[in-house]
């Protein structure tokens, strides 16, 4: 979660991590906030993972999909 973030304190960014670096994906969509914002603050450990990219056209938010699941 990211609370210091000046448009949405309950955003939630989406970071993919590898070898040691991280790169922004994007936002979990604010309609789905509130919701994971409280399952999130709930568990003591998660996990999400990333099950599906799909780049249909050049870096158009509306063309990227993710689907995440979270453990917990």
């Amino acid at each position: 979660m990211e609370s210091d973030n000046k448009y949405d304190s309950n955003a939630i960014k989406v970071v993919f991590y590898n070898e040691g670096r991280g790169y922004k994906l994007g936002y979990v969509p604010r309609y789905y906030l509130s919701e994971l914002t409280l399952i999130l603050k709930k568990a003591e450990n998660y996990k999400a993972t990333i099950e599906k990219l799909n780049f249909e056209t050049q870096f158009r938010d509306d063309d990227i999909t993710v689907v995440v699941k979270v453990n917990y």
